[in-house]
Protein backbone atom coordinates (compact mmCIF):
# COMPACT_ATOMS: atom_id res chain seq x y z
CA UNK A 1 0.00 0.00 0.00
CA UNK A 2 1.68 3.24 -0.99
CA UNK A 3 2.22 5.38 2.13
CA UNK A 4 -0.71 8.25 2.85
CA UNK A 5 -3.29 5.96 0.94
CA UNK A 6 -6.22 5.24 3.35
CA UNK A 7 -6.39 1.52 3.36
CA UNK A 8 -10.12 1.10 3.07
CA UNK A 9 -10.00 2.49 -0.38
CA UNK A 10 -6.65 0.80 -2.15
CA UNK A 11 -8.14 -2.09 -1.12
CA UNK A 12 -11.03 -1.50 -3.03
CA UNK A 13 -9.20 0.40 -6.13
CA UNK A 14 -6.92 -2.94 -6.14
CA UNK A 15 -9.95 -4.62 -6.48
CA UNK A 16 -8.92 -7.17 -3.32
CA UNK A 17 -12.06 -5.90 -1.96
CA UNK A 18 -15.69 -5.32 -2.92
CA UNK A 19 -16.55 -3.46 0.73
CA UNK A 20 -14.84 -2.11 3.59
CA UNK A 21 -16.04 -1.16 7.15
CA UNK A 22 -13.71 0.77 9.11
CA UNK A 23 -13.79 3.36 11.90
CA UNK A 24 -16.05 6.61 11.57
CA UNK A 25 -12.53 8.79 11.15
CA UNK A 26 -11.79 7.96 7.85
CA UNK A 27 -15.45 8.90 6.73
CA UNK A 28 -14.67 12.44 5.92
CA UNK A 29 -11.78 11.49 4.16
CA UNK A 30 -13.52 9.04 1.86
CA UNK A 31 -16.10 11.01 1.32
CA UNK A 32 -13.70 13.01 -0.01
CA UNK A 33 -12.99 10.30 -2.83
CA UNK A 34 -15.09 10.83 -6.23
CA UNK A 35 -14.49 7.37 -7.37
CA UNK A 36 -16.05 5.64 -3.58
CA UNK A 37 -19.46 5.88 -2.37
CA UNK A 38 -19.53 6.28 1.19
CA UNK A 39 -22.47 5.37 3.88
CA UNK A 40 -23.31 5.55 7.56
CA UNK A 41 -24.22 2.16 8.82
CA UNK A 42 -27.91 2.78 10.80
CA UNK A 43 -27.55 2.23 14.45
CA UNK A 44 -29.63 -0.40 14.99
CA UNK A 45 -26.70 -2.26 12.94
CA UNK A 46 -23.79 -0.71 14.03
CA UNK A 47 -21.01 -2.03 16.19
CA UNK A 48 -20.28 -1.01 19.54
CA UNK A 49 -16.80 -2.11 20.54
CA UNK A 50 -15.49 -1.43 23.93
CA UNK A 51 -11.82 -1.51 24.19
CA UNK A 52 -10.09 -2.26 27.09
CA UNK A 53 -6.77 -1.08 28.36
CA UNK A 54 -4.75 -2.99 31.28
CA UNK A 55 -1.21 -2.41 33.07
CA UNK A 56 0.37 -5.93 33.55
CA UNK A 57 3.85 -5.00 34.66
CA UNK A 58 4.94 -1.89 36.71
CA UNK A 59 7.55 -1.48 33.99
CA UNK A 60 8.35 2.66 33.93
CA UNK A 61 7.44 3.11 30.12
CA UNK A 62 4.48 1.20 30.09
CA UNK A 63 3.26 3.13 33.33
CA UNK A 64 4.27 6.46 31.60
CA UNK A 65 2.15 5.40 28.17
CA UNK A 66 -0.73 4.10 30.93
CA UNK A 67 -0.65 7.25 32.64
CA UNK A 68 -0.73 9.55 29.23
CA UNK A 69 -3.41 7.43 27.28
CA UNK A 70 -5.61 8.09 30.72
CA UNK A 71 -4.60 11.59 30.18
CA UNK A 72 -6.39 14.79 29.05
CA UNK A 73 -3.77 14.96 26.63
CA UNK A 74 -4.35 11.35 25.37
CA UNK A 75 -8.01 11.39 26.20
CA UNK A 76 -8.31 14.55 23.80
CA UNK A 77 -6.32 12.36 21.36
CA UNK A 78 -8.96 9.51 21.32
CA UNK A 79 -11.62 11.82 20.91
CA UNK A 80 -10.28 13.38 17.59
CA UNK A 81 -10.41 10.16 16.27
CA UNK A 82 -13.41 9.42 17.26
CA UNK A 83 -13.59 7.66 20.62
CA UNK A 84 -15.60 8.01 23.62
CA UNK A 85 -13.59 9.19 26.23
CA UNK A 86 -12.68 7.13 29.41
CA UNK A 87 -15.16 5.88 32.07
CA UNK A 88 -14.21 4.61 35.25
CA UNK A 89 -17.59 3.47 35.38
CA UNK A 90 -16.58 0.43 32.85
Amino acid sequence: MPPGDIAGAWLIRQNLADLFIGYAHYGPALAACDDLRTLTIPAPWNIRCDYQLARLRADPAALALYRFILGDVGQGYLRQAGFMPFSDAA
